[in-house]
Order: structure tokens, then C-alpha cells, then sequence
């Protein structure tokens, strides 16, 4: 019976940190017209990526927002500005952010009158922090492969619960 209320406990306690931790959001920051080099892999290149604060960065989030993390692959008609794209962005819920980026950039073309050829070829959002860490292909197609914390988790605590009963 005691076992049984530890790993009740235990388990809120994770559910409880893993709460906290994710409110502060970290997101990879990188800029393809500035730092083309190191935006493929911000694990691989993690001494050279900048990983920002959400909260630092740009403030609180406004009334009923959080932050989530931006991953893209923008294709420009300047080749040299061509790459990843990574970066916060408050949300709010019901909002498909991939698509409100791509409006974002096509009012960038609009304004300059058609000089900026810009395309966003892929696009992830993600709630978690460090969660923008997608590799793209060299056509700018993401890998969408599953983050291993979102197996790891659950799986521990069906560990838990199954050696408690």
C-alpha cells in the first residue's frame, strides 16, 4: 500500500516539473540570411546555435498566449539567404502558425513590390522547449521523426504504475 502512494506521488511530482520546466520555453534561434551554416542541425551545432528565453526574448506572453517554438525552410529567390529558420512565437489557441508565417512572408513580398522572391517550403510548430530541432532535408522537407521524449514519458510511467500494482 505504502508503494502505491509513493508512486502516486512520484508521479505528480514528474507531471508537476515537467509543467514548470515547459512554461519558460527555450527555442533554437537561428536566421538563414545571417547564420546559414549553423541553422541545419541546432543539435549537431549546439556550441554555435543561439538558444533564447521566449520570455526574455520578447516579454510575457499577452492574455491567454504561450510561446511555441518555429521551425522552417525558406526558400528565397537570393540563394544566399536560402535555409532553416528557427525562432519563438506567441500562440493562442486554434492558430495554425505555419500558415500565419507563410502570410507573414508574403506580406514581405507585397511590400517589396515583388523584389523579395520568398517560398516557405516546410514549417513546424512545437510546444515544448528546445522542441524546433526538426532536420531538414536539402530540399527543405522536415523530418518528422517522433522526439524521444514523447515515448520516454509515457513509457516510464506506465513502468511505474505496472510495478506498483
Amino acid at each position: 500500500m505504502d508503494s502505491k502512494i509513493l508512486c502516486s506521488v512520484l508521479v505528480i511530482t514528474l507531471i508537476c516539473i515537467h509543467s514548470t520546466l515547459s512554461q519558460a520555453t527555450e527555442c533554437y534561434y537561428c536566421h538563414p540570411d545571417h547564420e546559414s551554416n549553423k541553422c541545419f542541425d541546432p543539435v549537431e551545432s549546439s556550441s554555435q546555435n543561439t538558444i533564447i528565453n521566449c520570455n526574455e526574448q520578447y516579454g510575457p506572453p499577452s492574455d491567454n498566449a504561450t510561446y511555441i517554438c518555429i521551425s522552417a525552410s525558406i526558400k528565397y529567390g537570393n540563394a544566399s539567404q536560402t535555409g532553416i529558420f528557427r525562432d519563438c512565437m506567441e500562440a493562442k489557441p486554434k492558430v495554425n502558425y505555419c500558415i500565419h508565417f507563410e502570410k507573414g512572408l508574403m506580406v514581405m513580398r507585397f511590400l517589396s513590390f515583388g523584389y523579395l522572391n520568398i517560398t516557405l517550403v516546410s514549417c513546424n510548430t512545437c510546444t515544448n522547449s528546445l522542441c524546433n530541432r526538426q532536420i531538414f532535408d536539402l530540399n527543405g522537407i522536415a523530418n518528422n521523426a517522433a522526439s524521444l521524449q514523447y515515448v520516454l514519458f509515457p513509457l516510464v510511467l506506465c513502468l511505474i504504475f505496472l510495478r506498483a500494482a
